[in-house]
Parts: structure tokens; C-alpha cells; sequence
């Protein structure tokens, strides 16, 4: 993100009194799956020998009768590194904000913000269908696979986005910002 939109989001945070919590993905690019391609990689000759638990070395298992043949393994996750990793990840993370009704701000993709109940174009409120006027506040924050997240007390949406990264990536954190 950018320096503004990171001043941006502390500005939400503090002038609408938001809680201000941290995650991380621990794996991020490993997490996301290969799903409209077909990626190949060779295994290095290191990975050509079997070590039986006695200690000796054989070659692998032949391959079409050819000893310790190269071995090519068909990838179904991203592997950090890799080109396209990295947007891959980014597709996946935007729709799981977009998922929770979260839109991205029009000056940088790294900068969500959704605002409930939402207002008219004449400024009034709209009720939600429960007929709650609550209001509620969620802005998001991330660099590659460290988000922030400012949310206001009690908020669904924010318990909603959570349980959407904990159902695609291993998460850590949630703990108060600091």
C-alpha cells in the first residue's frame, strides 16, 4: 500500500474509534490452489535416491525399466516464487473481500472499506433487513499476506471476513494491533 492509504486507514480507525486488529497468512501462495493450469516440476537428482530406513542409498524405483529416472511431480498449490503466484493469490484474496461485501478503494487495491447499513443517496439511512439501525464499519489493509483490519465493536461483517480467511489460508494473529 501506499503511504496515503495507510494514513487513510489509521484516519478511519482513530476518528470513528475502531478496534484495530493484525493477521498473517503463513501461507499465502501455498495455500492457493493451480486450478486452470498444468505446472510441472522435476525433482532435483538429490530427490533420485531412496534412503531405507537402515541408512543405504538405492536409486529410485525404475520408470518404463530406466534406473533413478527423473521424477516430475504436477503441482496443485502455487509455490512461493513462481511468476504468477503471487497474482493468483491476490485474485483469490480480492474475491474473499468482495465475497463479504467489501470494495476496494478506487486509489489503491490494498486499501477495502465497507460501511453498513449503507445510506441513500439523500444521506438516509437505509434499514437493514433484520430492521436494525446499527451501524457498522470494517476498512482492510494488507501487503501481501499481513493485514489489519479496523473494525467497529460487535460487527458481523468483521466476523464474517475472519471466518472467510480461516476457511481459505492458515491464519494467525487477530490480536489488537500494536
Amino acid at each position: 500500500p501506499i503511504t496515503e492509504s495507510i494514513n487513510c486507514f489509521y484516519a478511519c480507525v482513530a476518528s470513528s474509534d475502531l478496534d484495530c486488529k493484525q493477521f498473517d497468512f503463513t501461507s499465502a501462495f501455498t495455500s492457493t490452489p493451480v486450478n486452470d493450469e498444468y505446472i510441472c516440476l522435476r525433482s532435483p537428482p538429490e530427490f533420485r535416491e531412496w534412503q531405507y530406513p537402515d541408512g543405504s542409498k538405492h536409486n529410485t524405483p525404475t520408470h518404463n525399466g530406466q534406473r533413478s529416472a527423473e521424477i516430475y511431480k504436477n503441482l496443485r498449490k502455487w509455490v512461493y516464487g513462481m511468476g504468477p503466484a503471487m497474482l493468483k493469490y491476490s485474485e483469490r484474496f480480492r474475491e474473499t473481500r468482495k465475497r463479504v461485501g467489501l470494495i476496494d478503494d478506487a486509489h489503491d487495491p490494498c486499501l477495502s472499506h465497507l460501511y453498513s447499513p449503507k445510506l441513500d443517496e439523500k444521506g438516509k439511512q437505509i434499514r437493514s433487513a433484520d430492521g436494525s439501525d446499527e451501524y457498522h464499519e470494517l476498512h482492510v489493509i494488507h501487503w501481501v499476506d499481513d493485514i489489519l483490519l479496523g473494525s467497529s465493536p460487535r460487527n458481523p461483517h468483521y466476523d464474517k471476513f475472519v471466518a472467510a480467511m480461516h476457511k481459505g489460508w492458515k491464519v494467525t494473529g487477530g490480536g489488537d494491533a500494536g
